[in-house]
């Protein structure tokens, strides 16, 4: 019910370079108070099962959002690509989107978004 965000990332040593050991990945809204940048959250908006006539499904779709945000631009692409080159081993980027700084945060953001196929 979970999709597999951690599941890879944290023992890329790519991932690991630019988000840290243990890798700054959180759920969203649970990042800690002036943690150290850049990191990333994530949330899924929505999941769907794979639905067939005449059984249960064995398998769901997992839309899931991470959000890199960092004091540069640089470190914020620098880290949603080596999140993204793990991803795409195991599921299908559906985009990649560049944020202009936040005026509140002061902070670069880019926005990955990923569909992962759980098995049940």
């Amino acid at each position: 019910m979970i999709p597999p965000v951690y599941t890879g990332v944290s023992g890329s040593v790519p991932v690991q370079a630019v988000l840290g050991n243990p890798v700054r990945l959180y759920g969203f809204g649970e990042a800690p108070q002036n943690v150290t940048k850049p990191y990333a959250v994530w949330q899924t908006p929505f999941a769907l099962p794979e639905n067939y006539l005449g059984r249960v499904p064995d398998i769901d779709q997992h839309s899931t959002q991470v959000d890199v945000y960092g004091a540069t631009s640089a470190s914020v692409i620098a880290a949603a690509t080596a999140l993204r080159n793990v991803y795409e081993v195991t599921a299908h980027m559906t985009s990649f989107r560049l944020w202009p700084k936040e005026t509140d945060t002061n902070l670069y953001r880019v926005t990955l978004e990923i569909d992962f196929w759980t098995k049940r």
